[in-house]
C-alpha cells in the first residue's frame, strides 16, 4: 500500500553548502510505492533560503528480498515563505532495477543567480597509510583450527525515544541516544525499538527476538592478520595491533554502543569526566565535543567512546595502556579503521565486511581469547567531520562505506595502537 508520510530520515545539512551526497537505507516492506521528500527545513519550525534536490538514486541492497516492480515518483516538498518565491520543481520518473539512476526533468525559470552545477564522478579515494608499527609479532604456524558453536546475534538497536507532545518514537539506530531524547523531554525506552522501523514516527514496542544461527566455521591462518592469543590481533601490513571484540558483556562486547560525546543542557556536546576530556582532547586536538559542561551534567546514558578508552587504558589490557581510537583517512585522519575492510562498497557481498580473524567462532559470552566478534554494524572513528565539526566519520562493516553521523549517535567502537 503506499506509503502515507516521509518516516525515514537522512542526515540534515546546516548552513552554505556544495552538493553533497546525502543516503537513508530502508526496508520498503510490502509496499507498492515509495515516496521520497525532499525538504527545506524540519517538520516544525521557520526555515528559509534556498535548497536544490537533484540525482536521486535508488540501491537494491545486496542479499535482500525484492518484491513487485514498484514505480516511483520524487516529489520535492517547499513550503515557501512570503519572501521567498517557490524554486522549480524537480519531476522524475522510473522503473524499478538493481541500480536506477534518475535524470530530473526542471520546468520554470531559475532564480537570478542561481548556480550551475557539472557533476563529474570521480574515483574513490584510497588513502595511504601513515603508521608506525609499534610492536613486531613473532608468528608460530599452528594446526588448522576449527571453531563450532552457536551463534545468537544481539540485536543492533539499543533503544526508543518518545517525543513529548507527538507521540513519535525514534529508534537509536537512527542517532537518537538517551542524551538526546533527556535534553528534549523525551522519554527513553531501553531495548525497545519502533513498531516500523529504523527512524520512523512508529509506536515504541520490545525488539524481535533474535535468530538463532549455528554455524561450523573453518578457516585457515591469515598471511596479513596474526592473533596474538592475547586478545589482540597484529596487522602485518600497517604494524597496527587491533583490540579483538568478543560477546562477554564487558568492555570488548562487540554488541556495546557508545555515542562520541554527550549533551549539556544548553545543547552543547561534552565529555562526561575530566579523564574522557583530557584523553578527547589529546588525540583529536580539542575537538568539538571534548570539553566539559561549563554547568550542570553531561548526558551520555552509557559514557562516551572516549570514556571507554580511559577505562580500557586503566586495565592494561593485553599488557598495554596506549591504546586509541583509531582514525581514518579524511579531514586530515591517517588511514586506520577503514584499513580492516576486507573490501568496500559496492563490492561487499558478505555481512561484516572484514577478514575471518575479526569476526570467528562468535558465540554468546564468549572472550577476546577465544573468539573474534565484528558486528555488522557502524564503528566511530577518531577523526571529526571537517564540514561540521559536530559529526565525525564511522565505517560501516555492514556496508563498507564511511559517513559522517553526529556525535551523539550510538555506534561500535574497536581500540587500536
Amino acid at each position: 500500500k503506499p506509503v502515507a508520510k516521509c518516516k525515514g530520515v537522512s542526515k540534515g545539512l546546516f548552513d552554505t553548502n556544495d552538493w553533497r551526497l546525502l543516503s537513508l537505507t530502508f526496508n520498503s516492506g510490502v509496499a507498492n510505492q515509495v515516496v521520497v521528500c525532499a525538504r527545506l527545513g524540519f517538520f516544525s519550525g521557520t526555515t528559509t533560503g534556498t535548497a536544490w534536490f537533484d540525482d536521486l538514486r535508488l540501491v537494491a541492497l545486496p542479499g535482500q528480498p525484492v518484491g513487485p516492480l514498484p514505480t516511483f515518483t520524487f516529489t520535492p516538498t517547499v513550503t515557501p515563505t512570503s519572501t521567498n518565491a517557490p524554486p522549480p520543481v524537480a519531476t522524475f520518473t522510473f522503473t524499478r532495477t538493481p541500480t536506477i539512476t534518475l535524470t530530473p526533468t526542471v520546468t520554470g525559470t531559475l532564480p537570478p543567480g542561481a548556480p550551475t552545477y557539472t557533476i563529474t564522478p570521480t574515483a574513490t579515494k584510497t588513502p595511504t597509510a601513515t603508521n608506525t608499527p609499534s610492536n613486531t609479532p613473532t608468528i608460530t604456524p599452528t594446526a588448522t583450527p576449527t571453531a563450532t558453536g552457536t551463534n545468537t546475534p544481539t540485536p543492533d538497536l539499543v533503544g526508543c525515544c518518545q517525543l513529548p507532545n507527538t507521540g513519535i518514537c525514534v529508534d537509536s539506530f537512527g542517532g537518537i541516544g538517551p542524551a538526546y531524547c533527556a535534553a528534549n523531554n523525551g522519554t527513553w525506552m531501553p531495548q525497545q525499538h519502533c513498531g516500523c522501523g529504523e527512524n520512523c514516527t512508529g509506536s515504541c514496542g520490545p525488539p524481535p527476538p533474535p535468530p538463532t544461527l549455528t554455524q561450523t566455521p573453518t578457516f585457515t591462518p591469515d598471511p596479513r592478520f596474526h592473533d596474538n592469543g592475547d586478545g589482540t590481533i597484529s596487522d602485518l601490513q600497517t604494524g597496527l595491533m587491533w583490540e579483538k571484540k568478543d560477546r562477554a558483556g564487558g568492555l570488548h562486547d562487540a554488541y556495546n554502543y557508545y555515542p562520541w560525546a554527550g549533551v549539556c543542557s544548553d545543547s552543547s556536546l561534552c565529555q562526561p569526566n575530566s579523564a574522557a576530556a583530557t584523553a578527547c582532547s589529546a588525540a583529536t586536538g580539542a575537538a568539538v565535543g571534548c570539553s566539559q559542561c561549563a554547568t550542570g551534567t553531561c548526558n551520555t546514558g552509557v559514557g562516551t567512546i572516549w570514556d571507554w578508552l580511559v577505562q580500557l587504558n586503566g586495565s592494561n589490557f593485553a599488557g598495554h595502556s596506549d591504546w586509541r581510537i583509531p582514525t581514518v583517512g579524511l579531514d586530515g585522519g591517517a588511514s586506520q579503521l577503514e584499513t580492516i575492510l576486507s573490501t568496500g562498497y559496492p563490492n561487499c557481498t558478505t555481512s561484516p565486511c572484514v577478514s575471518p580473524a575479526f569476526n570467528t567462532g562468535c558465540t554468546a559470552g564468549c572472550t577476546v581469547t577465544g573468539c573474534s566478534c565484528t558486528a555488522s554494524s557502524f564503528y566511530w572513528s577518531a577523526t571529526t567531520y571537517a564540514a561540521g565539526p559536530q559529526s565525525a566519520w564511522y565505517v560501516s562493516f555492514s556496508l563498507g562505506l564511511l559517513s559522517s553521523p553526529p556525535k551523539t549517535a550510538f555506534f561500535s567502537v574497536r581500540a587500536v595502537r
